[in-house]
C-alpha cells in the first residue's frame, strides 16, 4: 500500500505541475472589478456577460459576479476584467463561507488531487484561456508541495464617514444575509478515465447469476398502470397480498418499518410503478429506503444516480450504506476488506455481514487513537473509500461492466455480489450543471451518465435509475442556482426508461403550488399511452396521466419509535397555531444597547431605498438578526465583544436568557440559530458558562460524541451542542436530544420543520427508557420593553435616539433618561400625548421643557445639549401645534411598530401553516399506499385559518424582566466580568 501510495503522489505531483504551468499569471482580481464571462461550456449563454465582481467564496475557491439576473459563482479563469467604468462600492461585500467542507471531489485520488490544484490555480489571477492553453510546462528540478488555496482578498477599506451614518453602515453585509441550501457545482472531467480503448477489442460477453436478491412475491399482475383511475385501489389490492410488516414480508429480518417496506416494494424491477414521490415526513428514515431501492436494482445494468443538496448529505449516505446491509456494501467489504473491517468493528467482517455496523466501534475508535488522529477523520476516509468502490473506476468499457474485471472479482469471491453498473452521487448543482452537459463529442461530461446514453435523445438522464434526496430544491426558488436546477428538471422530466425516485419531508416550503409542480417533474408525461394521443382517443381515454400511483406518503409519528413532543405537538410536522404559543415561546425583553440598536436599524430599513425593495420576508429575516445580537455578526470582535461579554444582558438579552436556561436544567439540549444571528457569539457565551456551572458545550465537529449513547446518553460529556443552523440540515440528526431551542425565528415555514426535525428521529431515542423519551421545543423571541408600548415614553426614548451622537451614548443611560423624564410627567398626570401637550401648553410648560431636558443631559453626563436637541425641539412642537395627537400615537402604538420582527415573522409562520398544510393534506391523502399506512395515523391536519385580529402573544414584561434581574449576576460571574451594574429604579419596572 505504501508503493502504491507513492506512485500514486509521484502521479498527482507530475500533473499538478502540469496543471500550474499552464495557466501564466495575469493582473488579480479585486472586489468591484468589472469583469467579462469567457470559457463557459456548461453555460454557453453566460459567455460575454459583463458583471460586478462583489466576493470571493473561500469555501469553493470561486469569485461571486453579479449580473443582472443575479449572482453566479464563476472560477478565475473564465472572468477577464473590463476597464472600471465606476468606483466600487464604500461598502464592499465579504466572503461569504457555506460551508466547511471543500466542494464534493472526485473520488479517484490521482484525480481529486488534481481537481484540487486545479482549483486552487483558478483562484489566482490568470491569463486568456486561449494563452493558456498553449503554455508549455516548464521543467523543474524538484516539484514542490502543493499549494494550498489562497486566502480570500481582504475588501477595500471603505470611504471615510462621520457621525450617525457611519456607525450604522459599518457592519452591514447585504450577501452574508442570504445563507444558500445548496452547494455550487463541481468539476466535472469531460475525459472518460472509466473507459480504456486498449481493452475493447478484448471485451467479450460475460454474464453473471444475480446473488443475494430478495424474492419479492407476485402481486402485480400489469392490469393497471399509474396515472389511471383504478390504479390506487389496485396497488392497495396488490400491497395487501405482500405481506408487508408482518412474517411474510419479503424484507421480514431487516428492521424495516412498514411504510419504508411499502416505499421500497413499490420501486421494484417487477413494479409497475417507476416513478415515484416520496413524502415521508422528516426522521422517519427516507436513507433507509433508498438503499433498499438502490439493492432491488442492483442486478440492473443501468447506472444509479443518487442527487443530494451539499456533500455533507452525500457523506451521510455512504456512512449509512456501510451501516446497513446491502449488496453494495457486501461489494465494498469483499473488495477492501480492511476497511470493512473498521467499519464493522470486527477482525472479520463476515461475522456482521447481516448486521447493522456502528461506524462508531471500538476497533475504529482504536485506530483513531493510534493515529493520534479524531474519529470523525477515520470515517471521513471509510466513507471516502467506499464512494470510490461504488464508483467502478475503470471498470466499465462500452457502457457496461468490463467482462474481465467481473469474471476476476467473481473467481476471486465466488459468493460476492458484483452490480452490472456504477454508483453516483452528485450535488443538485452538478447534477443539472457540468456532469450532464455536453462535450464537444455530442456525449455528456460524467462519464456514468454515458452509459444508457442515446445520442437520438440527448438527455443524459434517460436510461438510468435516479434518487434524489430532498427534491424539494428542484422547485424551490433559487436566484443563485436557477440555470442548473432547470437544466436538471427538464431532464428529469423528459427522460425515457428511468426509474425516478424523489424523497422529501417538506414538499412544499413556502408556496402551496411548489406541491404541485414537484409532483409534475416527477411524473412522465404521456405516461399511459406511450404511442401518442392519437391511441389515447381511439381507446376513447385521455392521456394526461392522473396522480394515482406517484406518491408515497407517511406523516404519523405517535408510535414508540419517536419521542413524544411535550407540552406541544405538530411542530417537526409543521403544524403551527395560536393556542400552542404560550407554551412553545420564551420571551425575552430588549433593553439598554439591544434596544437602542434594534430601534436604529427598523428605522434603516423603512427609509433605505436598497433595503425598502427587498421583499418582506427578507427584509425581516435581516431585521431579525439584530433581534440576537446588537451588532452585525461580522463585527463582534475588539471591544464590541468585549463589551457584550461584560453584560450580556444589555448586548444581547436573548442569549442571556437562553444560557441561564440551559444552566438550570441538567438535560440534553441542542441550540440552533445562524452564523448571521450570532452563532459564534452564543457558542462563547455558552461555553464560559459551561466552565462556571460545571458542562461542556459541543458543536458539529463533536456530533458522533455527543451522540454516543454510551458515553454521552444523557449529557454526561456533552450536555448541550450549538449548532449552525446552514450546516445542520438535510442528513444531520441529534439523538436523545430533551430539549430543544430555536434562537431564531425561521423565515419560512420548510425551515421549522427541518430544524426542528433533526431531534425526532426514528429511533433516536431508543437508548432511554421509554418514561424519558420525550422532547420540547423552545422557540425564543424578542419584545420591545412595556414603556415603548406607551405614547409620552416612546415619544421621547425615540426623540433620544434621533441625536446625531446616539452611537457614543449608552443604551441604558437612554432609558434611564426617558424613566426619569416620565417620573416628572407622572406626577402632572400624564397618560397619553394629549395630556404631555396640555401640560407642555400650561404657564408653566418652557420651565417643564427646560427641566426635562436638563434631567436627560445630567443623565447622560453630556455638558452641551445636543444630546437633547431633538427632544427639545419636539417638545416646543407639542407646545406651539395643533397637530393630531392621537394619529400620532396611534402610529407609535401600531402592532407593527410596537412587535418586534421576530414577532412578524412568527406571525407569517402562523399563516403559512394554515395555508400550506390544507393543499398538502389533501394531496398526501391519495397517496398509493395510503389504505396500507391509514392505521399508523393520518397525515397532520390543517390548522383553521387565522382570524386578521389575531393576537399571537400578549406582550409582557414584567415577570420575564424581574426573573433576568435574579439571575444576571450569577451569568457575568459565569463569564468572568465584573458584576452587572443594577439600574435605578425607574417607570421602566411600571
Amino acid at each position: 500500500m505504501v508503493a502504491r501510495a507513492k506512485a500514486k503522489a509521484k502521479t498527482s505531483a507530475s500533473n499538478g505541475a502540469r496543471v500550474r504551468t499552464a495557466k501564466p499569471r495575469t493582473s488579480a482580481l479585486e472586489v468591484g472589478d468589472s469583469v467579462r464571462l469567457v470559457g463557459l461550456e456548461a453555460f454557453a449563454a453566460l459567455n460575454g456577460r459583463r458583471g460586478k465582481v462583489v466576493s470571493f467564496d473561500g469555501a469553493r475557491q470561486r469569485w461571486q459576479v453579479a449580473l443582472e439576473d443575479g449572482v453566479k459563482n464563476v472560477l478565475a479563469s473564465n472572468l477577464r476584467k473590463e476597464p472600471e467604468s465606476e468606483k466600487p462600492q464604500a461598502t464592499p461585500q465579504r466572503m461569504r463561507q457555506v460551508g466547511k467542507r471543500p466542494p464534493m471531489e472526485d473520488s479517484s485520488p490521482k484525480r481529486r488531487r488534481l481537481v484540487e490544484e486545479s482549483d486552487a490555480q483558478s483562484a489566482r489571477p490568470s491569463g486568456d484561456a486561449g494563452a493558456a492553453s498553449q503554455a508549455k510546462p516548464q521543467v523543474k528540478p524538484k516539484e514542490p508541495k502543493r499549494p494550498k488555496p489562497p486566502k480570500a482578498p481582504k475588501p477595500p477599506k471603505a470611504a471615510a464617514q462621520t457621525g450617525k451614518a457611519q456607525s450604522l453602515d459599518e457592519d452591514d453585509d447585504d450577501e452574508l444575509f442570504d445563507v444558500e441550501e445548496l452547494e455550487g457545482e463541481e468539476e466535472v472531467s469531460d475525459s472518460s478515465e472509466e473507459e480504456d480503448a486498449a481493452d475493447e477489442d478484448d471485451e467479450e460477453e460475460f454474464a453473471w447469476e444475480p446473488v443475494g436478491a430478495l424474492q419479492m412475491p407476485q402481486v402485480w399482475s400489469g392490469a393497471h398502470k399509474p396515472g389511471e383511475k383504478a390504479f390506487a385501489a389496485y396497488a392497495s389490492r396488490c400491497l395487501a397480498k405482500a405481506g408487508l410488516g408482518t412474517a411474510d414480508s419479503p424484507f421480514a429480518g431487516l428492521k424495516m418499518r412498514l411504510h419504508q417496506e411499502s416505499a421500497s416494494f413499490l420501486l421494484h424491477p417487477e413494479s409497475p410503478v417507476t416513478r415515484l414521490l416520496v413524502d415521508h415526513a422528516t426522521g422517519t428514515g427516507k436513507t433507509l429506503i433508498m438503499l433498499r431501492i438502490l439493492d432491488n436494482y442492483f442486478d440492473d445494468a443501468r447506472p444509479k444516480v443518487v442527487i443530494f443538496p451539499k456533500d455533507s448529505v452525500c457523506d451521510n449516505f455512504y456512512q449509512e450504506l456501510l451501516k446497513w446491509p446491502t449488496r453494495w456494501r457486501h461489494f465494498f467489504c469483499f473488495l477492501r476488506p480492511a476497511e470493512a473491517s473498521l467499519a464493522s468493528g470486527a477482525k472479520d467482517w463476515r461475522r456482521k455481514r447481516f448486521e447493522v455496523w456502528d461506524l462508531n466501534n471500538d476497533r475504529s475508535r482504536a485506530e483513531a487513537k493510534s493515529r493520534g488522529a479524531r474519529l470523525e477523520k477515520v470515517i471521513a476516509e471509510l466513507t471516502e473509500s467506499i464512494r470510490e468502490a461504488l464508483e467502478m473506476k475503470h471498470a466499465i468499457c462500452g457502457g457496461k461492466v468490463k467482462a474481465k474485471v467481473a469474471r476476476d472479482f467473481l473467481e476471486a469471491h465466488p459468493d460476492a455480489p458484483m452490480p452490472r453498473a456504477p454508483l453516483r452521487a452528485f450535488r443538485y448543482t452538478t447534477a443539472g450543471g457540468g456532469a450532464a452537459a455536453l462535450g464537444r463529442d455530442g456525449w455528456p461530461k460524467s462519464p456514468i451518465l454515458k452509459m444508457g446514453f442515446d445520442v437520438a435523445e440527448l438527455n443524459p438522464y434517460s436510461g438510468k435509475v435516479v434518487i434524489m434526496d430532498e427534491c424539494h430544491n428542484l422547485v424551490r426558488p433559487n436566484q443563485m442556482y436557477e440555470d442548473q436546477l432547470g437544466h436538471l428538471r427538464n431532464l428529469l422530466h423528459d427522460a425515457t426508461r428511468t426509474v425516478l425516485a424523489g424523497f422529501t419531508g417538506t414538499p412544499v416550503g413556502n408556496d402551496a403550488a411548489e406541491g404541485r409542480a414537484l409532483l409534475d417533474i416527477i411524473k412522465a408525461p404521456m405516461r399511459c399511452f406511450p404511442l401518442g394521443l392519437l391511441l389515447g382517443l381511439w381507446l376513447g381515454k385521455h392521456c394526461d396521466a392522473g396522480d394515482e400511483g406517484f406518491i408515497s406518503c407517511f406523516h404519523a409519528r405517535a408510535n414508540e419509535d419517536f419521542p413524544r413532543e411535550v407540552p406541544v405537538q405538530g411542530i417537526p410536522d409543521g403544524v403551527l397555531h395560536d393556542e400552542m404559543l404560550p407554551d412553545l415561546v420564551r420571551m425575552h425583553s430588549l433593553h439598554g444597547e439591544a434596544l437602542k440598536r434594534y430601534l436604529l436599524k427598523e428605522v434603516e430599513f423603512m427609509i433605505t431605498p436598497r433595503l425598502t425593495r427587498l421583499p418582506e420576508e427578507k427584509r425581516l429575516a435581516r431585521l431579525s438578526n439584530y433581534c440576537n445580537l446588537h451588532v452585525f455578526h461580522g463585527s463582534y470582535t475588539g471591544a464590541k465583544r468585549t463589551a457584550l461579554l461584560s453584560n450580556v444582558k444589555d448586548h444581547a438579552p436573548k442569549f442571556h436568557g437562553v444560557a441561564k436556561a440551559i444552566a438550570k436544567r441538567a438535560e440534553k439540549a441542542v441550540v440552533m440559530l445562524s452564523r448571521q444571528t450570532g452563532y459564534k457569539t452564543l457558542l462563547e457565551i455558552l461555553q464560559k458558562t459551561g466552565k462556571k456551572r460545571g458542562f461542556k458545550v459541543a458543536t458539529l465537529k463533536e456530533l458522533s460524541d455527543f451522540n454516543d449513547g454510551r458515553r454521552n446518553l444523557r449529557g454526561e460529556r456533552f450536555r448541550v451542542l450549538v449548532a449552525e443552523s446552514s450546516e445542520a440540515g438535510e442528513g444531520i440528526q441529534f439523538k436523545h436530544v430533551r430539549r430543544l431551542h430555536l434562537v431564531e425565528v425561521p423565515a419560512r415555514h420548510s425551515e421549522l420543520v427541518q430544524r426542528a426535525s433533526r431531534c425526532v428521529r426514528l429511533g433516536g431515542h431508543e437508548g432511554l427508557p421509554p418514561e424519558e423519551r420525550e422532547l420540547a421545543i423552545e422557540l425564543h423571541l424578542t419584545q420591545l420593553p412595556a414603556f415603548l408600548r406607551k405614547g409620552p415614553s416612546s415619544f421621547i426614548y425615540r426623540e433620544l435616539l434621533n441625536a446625531k451622537e446616539v452611537m457614543s451614548i449608552p443604551g441604558a443611560k437612554l432609558e434611564e433618561a426617558t424613566g426619569a423624564c416620565m417620573k416628572e410627567l407622572k406626577k402632572r398626570g400624564v397618560k397619553d400625548l394629549v395630556d404631555f401637550r396640555r401640560v407642555l401648553q400650561a404657564e408653566d410648560g418652557v420651565k417643564l421643557i427646560d427641566l426635562l431636558t436638563e434631567t436627560v443631559l445630567e443623565i447622560l453626563g453630556n455638558t452641551n445639549a445636543a444630546p437633547a436637541r431633538p427632544l427639545a425641539v419636539s417638545m416646543w412642537h407639542l407646545r406651539k401645534r395643533d397637530d393630531d395627537l392621537v394619529a400620532l400615537e396611534r402610529n407609535l402604538l401600531k402592532q407593527a411598530t410596537v412587535k418586534t420582527a421576530d414577532h412578524l415573522l412568527l406571525e407569517r409562520l402562523l399563516d403559512k401553516s394554515a395555508e400550506l398544510l390544507a393543499p398538502l393534506e389533501a394531496m398526501r391523502l391519495q397517496a398509493v399506499d395510503r389504505a396500507l399506512l391509514a392505521p399508523l395515523g393520518d397525515p397532520p391536519k390543517a390548522p383553521p385559518p387565522r382570524n386578521a385580529n389575531s393576537e399571537v402573544l400578549k406582550l409582557e414584561e414584567e415577570e420575564e424582566a424581574k426573573e433576568d434581574e435574579d439571575d444576571v449576576g450569577d451569568l457575568a460571574e459565569d463569564l468572568a466580568v465584573p458584576e452587572v451594574a443594577q439600574a435605578p429604579e425607574t417607570a421602566l419596572k411600571t
